[in-house]
Order: structure tokens, then C-alpha cells, then sequence
């Protein structure tokens, strides 16, 4: 019985990764060959994964949700709001940056929640935009066609900076009437903060290429090995799929 409620529950939570493979697999067997990636292509989605893994083990820690607590208290909420989501997502993402931060905004006793909320989407957008690894976009066209960082990020500094004066003076306009806000102690886990800290200034480095891509392995052995919540079955079925790629390239 709870061999059939488990594969009830992973049915229904990774609905679209089963019919993500059962589509792959689909169509490689009306082909009659199986997909066949580049080493540039396996080398961005392994870079994906490990960032992944790395920012959920950030999200578990509670450090993302300890920042954005702290930025919702005491004047210029909007502002210190919006400036949140755009400078978290250069770095997490701007899906994760605005999952840690529109919640506690929904939390706070305070009016106009609404164009609060609509500013951090904007923000995160515009943020994530700036750097290579704040969405999957970016790092796809940074990695891919080889670009530099000092041409990457001239290029798309302009568009960033002007939606963050742009968002900032909007925020400074928006007036709350700010009655309470719901404390709700955030525990963090300052041991694996400061390792997921280094595996995110790691990742940095790779995408860089001051390291080997094959060095962000040792985010996957140590969250595996020691950290079993931070890696769902998911990833499992995922780096099963990337191992089976890398033996392609090979």
C-alpha cells in the first residue's frame, strides 16, 4: 500500500519529468536514434544542474529567507523589497530569488501588497538578466557562443541599470500603511550555508573557466552523500540521463 501512495505522490509531483521522458522517448524510438549532445551542450546542462542543487541547499539553509526577512523591516519596504529581488537573482535565479521573497511579502501587515509583488517579478527579470548564471538563458548563450564576461555583462548593463532606476523610483513613490508584520522565526543552518556558499563562488569560477567544468562533481558526491534532502529522486533520474550523455561524448 505504501509502495502505491509513493508512486501516487511522485506521479503526481513529477508529472512533467515523466512526460518530458516518455516524450524523449517517444520520438527516439519513431527516429530510431537517441539524442546526441555536444560537449558544450552536456557541459551547460551539467552547470545548470550543479547550480540547481546549489541553490535549493541555499533555500534549504535559510539563509535566503533570513536576507529577505531582514529586508522587511523598518522604512522603504517597496524599495528595499525590489532592490532584493534584483540583486538575489543575479545570483539564485530570478524564479528562486522571487520564491524566497514574494511569500514573506504576502506575510507582511502592510498595504499594496499587490504593486509590491508585480515590482519584484519585474526586478528579478531585470536582475537576472545582468549576469550569466541568472537564468538558464544566459548561461546557455554565454557558454555556447563563448562569450566574455566584460562584453556579456556591458552589453546587458544598460537595459539592467535603467529597469532598476526605473523600479526604484517607482517603489520610492508607493506609500503602505504598514500596521504589523507577522514575525515567524527562520531558523538557518550556518554549517551548510557556508558550504553552499563556497559551491556557489565555485560554480562562479567554472563558469568563468578559472576551473574545470568536471570540478562542480563534488556539489553532486556532497549533497548525495551528505545531504539527501537537498537531492530529490529527480535529480537522481537527472544525472543518470547526464552520465548517459557524458558517455556519448566520450
Amino acid at each position: 500500500m505504501k509502495e502505491n501512495n509513493f508512486f501516487i505522490n511522485f506521479v503526481q509531483k513529477e508529472w512533467l519529468l515523466i512526460t518530458s521522458a516518455a516524450a524523449l522517448l517517444a520520438t527516439s524510438l519513431y527516429l530510431k536514434k537517441i539524442p546526441y549532445y555536444s560537449s558544450d551542450e552536456f557541459q551547460v546542462l551539467f552547470i545548470l544542474l550543479i547550480l540547481f542543487i546549489t541553490v535549493n541547499g541555499l533555500e534549504k539553509c535559510g539563509i535566503i529567507s533570513g536576507i529577505s526577512a531582514k529586508l522587511e523591516e523598518g522604512r522603504f519596504i517597496p524599495l528595499k523589497l525590489t532592490a532584493a529581488a534584483f540583486f538575489l537573482s543575479t545570483l539564485i535565479t530570478n524564479d528562486v530569488a522571487l520564491i524566497a521573497i514574494v511569500p514573506l511579502t504576502m506575510k507582511l501587515k502592510i498595504s499594496r501588497k499587490n504593486i509590491i509583488v508585480i515590482l519584484e517579478a519585474l526586478a528579478a527579470n531585470a536582475g537576472s538578466a545582468f549576469t550569466p548564471i541568472g537564468n538558464p538563458q544566459n548561461l546557455y548563450i554565454y557558454w555556447r557562443y563563448n562569450v566574455s564576461l566584460t562584453d556579456f555583462i556591458i552589453t546587458i548593463a544598460p537595459f539592467s541599470a535603467l529597469f532598476l532606476v526605473i523600479l526604484t523610483v517607482i517603489s520610492l513613490f508607493i506609500k503602505i500603511n504598514q500596521s504589523y508584520i507577522q514575525e515567524e522565526k527562520i531558523s538557518i543552518n550556518k554549517r551548510n550555508t557556508l558550504i553552499y556558499s563556497s559551491f556557489l563562488i565555485l560554480i562562479m569560477l567554472i563558469v568563468l573557466h578559472v576551473i574545470p567544468v568536471y570540478s562542480g562533481a563534488i556539489i553532486i558526491v556532497y549533497s548525495a552523500l551528505f545531504d539527501r534532502k537537498t537531492i530529490k529522486i529527480d535529480y537522481y533520474i537527472l544525472i543518470s540521463f547526464f552520465s548517459f550523455s557524458a558517455l556519448q561524448i566520450i
